[in-house]
């Protein structure tokens, strides 16, 4: 059209900051770095958040849902993470990258053409020299990629069954162990072949799902399960050398290994600590359930821990005092709606787990946080920004008192999905779409 500049603008939007944490589908996905930052994903950026000055730094090499991380024992600065399908047409495929968390130099692409579906999990040798990936195929196939070369220099079938994790055996470089539903698997790599040998549960319960593992300083490796129990494992003989039945009640999501404590987090919202010893319990720390709903995972910072939740958030602070939240995000469910407010340095957003959040942009902490009947799919402020329209995926909306939640109208416009809802420039009529049609109503608030 004529007068209509068509060229790629000069400027670029730059990340500013993340919100939240991917701790619903996810677990064991928080590290502390050398300097002493968290490292975590969220969607497709690798994220660098640092406690002590409040602020984020970025990865962007993906092009699609980061799956799992790992750190490299060897060079604490290094990072690999595998991600989903994508849909650049050089890089779309499933693959693991491997980062300096320092330049953001990407160091290497792994598994390209070669992983399917996407990447479930991923790790380093304990040397450093070789990277371990497992896809989330119907056969869930290992692969070990030599980092030097860039290449898979031995692959091998994983297991049916979903395998959720897998770790290397520390001082070993060539073996490790898998685990995942009804199954640990310990492995020895012999040139280009994989050779597995299955765990033995003998007269223990055998769970469900094998949820978490880590390992001891002896190099022990110590599973937690879908039955809140704890197994400390004999690496050689692959046998249970010491059990903590109900050490949680429902699932173990994370184990963290300091010394002679072992912490866990699990379904019960609780952080607990375990003498490795003999797996005697020593102390609880408690979290709030309505808030955070699990533990799914943890980190050493310091004399601190950082928690990730179920909820998509962090907490941080000594063990068994109160925690600070500091990533907050939302819950279960998509996130679709966002709004400007048009005076204040504000937004809102509202999602599917029924949440209203409104931010402050300046410290990325919630103002208020609101809870509606429905799931949330769009809202928008009045034109002065002292209410906001909320529309939800069953075809209610309602006008919400920004500066207190308070329901001031709500109106069932039919059965289907709102998809976007505004107000009119001077704040007389509200107007909504759902996927087939759109609809205008005067409104009383402005």
């Amino acid at each position: 059209m004529e007068g209509i500049n068509s060229e790629k603008p000069d400027e670029n939007l730059k990340i500013n900051w993340v919100y939240g944490y991917r701790g619903r589908d996810s677990q064991d996905n928080i590290f502390c770095l050398p300097s002493n930052e968290l490292l975590y994903y969220q969607a497709a950026l690798g994220v660098i958040y640092n406690p002590a000055t409040r602020t984020q730094r970025f990865y962007q090499g993906h092009n699609d849902d980061i799956k799992c991380i790992a750190l490299n024992p060897a060079n604490p600065n290094i990072v690999a993470t595998g991600q989903a399908a994508g849909h650049d047409e050089k890089e779309g495929d499933p693959h693991v990258r491997v980062w300096d968390c320092e330049t953001f130099e990407t160091l290497a692409v792994l598994g390209l053409g070669n992983l399917q579906r996407g990447v479930g999990s991923v790790a380093f040798s304990p040397d450093g020299n070789k990277v371990l990936a497992v896809d989330e195929g119907n056969d869930h196939t290992i692969y070990v990629y030599d980092l030097k070369k860039k290449t898979a220099i031995a692959s091998q079938k994983g297991h049916q069954d979903p395998v959720l994790g897998a770790e290397y055996i520390p001082g070993q470089n060539t073996k490790f162990v898998t685990y995942g539903k009804g199954h640990i698997i310990f492995w020895e790599q012999d040139g280009s072949k994989l050779v597995k040998k299955s765990g033995l549960f003998e007269k223990h319960p055998k769970p469900r799902f094998i949820t978490s593992l880590a390992f001891t300083e002896k190099g022990e490796p110590i599973t937690g399960d879908s039955n809140g129990n704890l197994f400390l494992w004999s690496p050689n003989e692959r046998k249970i050398k010491q059990s903590k039945v109900g050490a949680h009640e429902g699932s173990v999501y994370s184990i963290a290994v300091r010394g002679n404590d072992i912490y866990t987090g699990g379904q019960d919202c609780k952080v607990k600590k375990f003498s490795a010893s003999d797996l005697s319990a020593e102390d609880s720390w408690v979290l709030d359930s309505a808030a955070h709903g699990r533990v799914k995972a943890i980190a050493f910072v310091g004399e601190d821990l950082a928690v990730g939740t179920y909820n998509n958030g962090m907490l941080f602070g000594k063990f068994g005092d109160e925690p600070e939240q500091i990533i907050y995000g939302h819950g279960a469910g998509d996130l679709w709606g966002g709004a400007n407010h048009p005076v204040e340095n504000t937004f809102a957003t509202v999602g599917q787990d029924k949440v209203v959040y409104i931010w402050d942009a300046e410290s990325h902490t919630p103002k208020h946080v609101f809870k509606v009947e429905k799931p949330a799919q769009a809202c928008c402020f009045s034109p002065c920004g002292s209410v906001l329209a909320v529309a939800s995926t069953t075809g209610e909306w309602y006008v919400l008192d920004s500066s207190d939640g308070s329901v001031l109208s709500s109106y069932k416009s039919g059965p289907e999905q709102i998809d976007a809802i505004s107000y009119s420039q001077m704040g007389a009529a509200l107007q909504w779409d759902h996927t087939t049609t759109s609809c205008t109503c005067s409104s009383a608030v402005t």
